[in-house]
């Protein structure tokens, strides 16, 4: 197993990773599922309605780790 896992920022910056190790895949692959089903979700739901479930929920809020002043997923 290989995984490459990287971020570009806003500014252009960029970090990376390479590795073979397992658990470094399978946190890679968590986060992958994470981020795919938050978006599926914002994208059923609407941005509106999924920010207002965050401000009700802490429980939802801490767990995807929406930013309900900023609108948008970390």
């Amino acid at each position: 197993m290989y995984a490459v896992i990287f971020e570009i920022k806003s500014a252009g910056d960029t970090v990376g990773l390479w590795t073979r190790s397992p658990k470094i895949v399978l946190v890679a692959e968590e986060y992958i599922r994470y981020d795919l089903w938050g978006r599926a979700l914002i994208d059923e739901i609407g941005q509106d309605a999924f920010g207002r479930l965050c401000a009700r929920s802490r429980l939802l809020k801490d767990v995807v780790g929406y930013q309900v002043n900023s609108g948008r997923l970390p």
